[in-house]
C-alpha cells in the first residue's frame, strides 16, 4: 500500500505516494504562490535620483489671484493679470525679499505674493522594478487595514494593521458578503476595495504584437509595464474621475516632452493651472501619463482624463516608454464608459 506523501511540494499527483495530509495542503498553498519559507516578492527598488527634478513648486490659493509683469516695490500696484479662481500651482525659478512683501517669479513670466502661496514638498512614493515573474498577483494598500482569518467582517483579526502604501502579495480573490476580499497571507484576507490590485497578463492585448506594452487598470488603480512580454515595472496611478473619465482602449504613445504646462476648464468651477507638469506622454489626444507633484494620494481617481503617476514614477516610464509605444487601458469591473461619443469633450 503506498504510504502518505511526506510534506512538501507536489505540484503533480506522485506515483511512488498519496498526496494527501499536509503535503496536499502545501501544494495546494504552492499553487496559489504561498511557499515556506515564504518567497519574497521579486522587486527592486527604483533609484530615489529618479524623484529630482529642476523644478520648484507652489500651491496658490483657489481664489483669484493677481500677478504682476515686474516686481512690485510698494503698496497698492494694479495687478497685471488676476489668475483665475481654482486648481493652481507654479513653478517658480526664485523669489525676493523687497520690503514691500516676498515675490515669487512663476513659469508664466509673472511675480506672484508669497502670502497667496504655500511651497510644494515632491511626495515620495515609488512603484517596483520587476526582476522576475512573480508567483502570485500583489498590489498596495491605499488605506490602513488589518487583515482578518477569513473573508467576512464578522471575522476575526488577525494580524497588524498594515499601513498605507505597503506593497502585498494577492494569492486569492473571492465574493464574500457581497464585496470582494483577497487574501494577502496564511488565513490573512482583506477587503478588495482597501487593496490597490496588479494583474498579471496572461497574454498581450488585442493589437499588441510585439511584447512591449504599458496597461492601465482603472479598476484598481494601477499601471504596469511589459517588456518582451514579461512584467517589468508596476505602480499606484490616479486616473480621471468622474465625469472626466480616462478613456478605456488601446492608443500609442504619440509624444514625449519633458516639461508641459496644462490649464483646463476656463470660466468654470473645474479650473486648473499647473506648470512644469513633468515627464509628460500625450496617448490620447490632450489625455497623458505624466507626473503629478500636487497628488499626495495615489490608488483613487482624481484627474481629469490624464493618468497621474508620481514624479519618480513618470520618469522611469518616460525613460522606458519610446514614441509608438503601445498603451492599453481598460476598466475590469466594466464600470467606466466605452461610448466614444463620451469622449468628444477636451479640457
Amino acid at each position: 500500500m503506498d504510504s502518505v506523501c511526506l510534506p512538501g511540494y507536489y505540484i503533480a499527483d506522485s506515483n511512488n505516494c498519496i498526496n494527501q495530509g499536509p503535503a496536499r495542503q502545501i501544494a495546494d498553498l504552492y499553487k496559489l504562490g504561498i511557499t515556506f519559507p515564504a518567497t519574497p516578492l521579486p522587486f527592486i527598488t527604483p533609484s530615489p535620483d529618479l524623484q529630482i527634478i529642476p523644478f520648484r513648486y507652489a500651491h496658490l490659493s483657489t481664489d483669484p489671484v493677481p500677478a504682476f509683469s515686474g516686481m512690485p516695490t510698494g503698496p497698492g500696484e494694479t495687478p497685471s493679470i488676476y489668475m483665475p479662481a481654482g486648481l493652481k500651482y507654479i513653478s517658480y525659478s526664485s523669489w525676493t525679499d523687497n520690503g514691500a512683501g516676498r515675490w515669487f517669479y512663476a513659469g508664466n513670466g509673472y511675480f506672484v505674493d508669497g502670502s497667496y502661496l504655500s511651497r510644494v514638498s515632491l511626495p515620495s512614493f515609488q512603484g517596483v522594478i520587476v526582476s522576475e515573474p512573480p508567483l502570485s498577483g500583489f498590489g498596495w494598500l491605499i488605506e490602513p487595514a488589518t487583515p482578518r482569518v477569513g473573508p467576512s467582517l464578522n471575522d476575526a483579526t488577525n494580524g497588524k494593521t498594515i499601513n498605507t502604501q505597503t506593497k502585498v502579495p494577492v494569492y486569492q480573490s473571492i465574493t464574500s458578503e457581497g464585496q470582494e476580499w483577497v487574501m494577502v497571507g496564511l488565513n490573512q484576507w482583506l477587503p478588495k476595495a482597501v487593496v490597490a490590485r496588479v494583474l498579471i497578463a496572461a497574454q498581450p492585448p488585442e493589437g499588441v504584437t510585439n511584447g512591449r506594452w504599458i496597461e492601465v487598470n482603472l479598476y484598481d488603480q494601477t499601471l504596469v509595464v511589459y517588456d518582451n512580454d514579461k512584467m517589468v515595472f508596476a505602480t499606484l496611478i490616479a486616473s480621471g474621475l468622474n465625469p472626466f473619465f480616462t478613456r478605456p482602449g488601446l492608443f500609442q504613445i504619440m509624444q514625449k516632452k519633458p516639461a508641459e504646462t496644462m490649464s483646463g476648464g476656463n470660466g468654470g468651477p473645474d479650473y486648473y493651472y499647473l506648470e512644469d507638469v513633468p515627464w509628460t506622454m500625450y496617448y490620447d489626444g490632450v489625455r497623458a501619463l505624466h507626473g503629478a507633484y500636487w497628488r499626495t494620494v495615489l490608488g483613487y481617481p482624481a484627474s481629469h482624463g490624464c493618468v497621474n503617476l508620481s514624479v519618480g514614477d513618470s520618469r522611469w516610464l518616460y525613460e522606458w516608454a519610446k514614441e509608438g509605444d503601445w498603451v492599453y487601458v481598460w476598466d475590469p469591473s466594466g464600470r467606466t464608459p466605452t461610448d466614444p461619443s463620451y469622449y468628444t469633450q477636451t479640457w
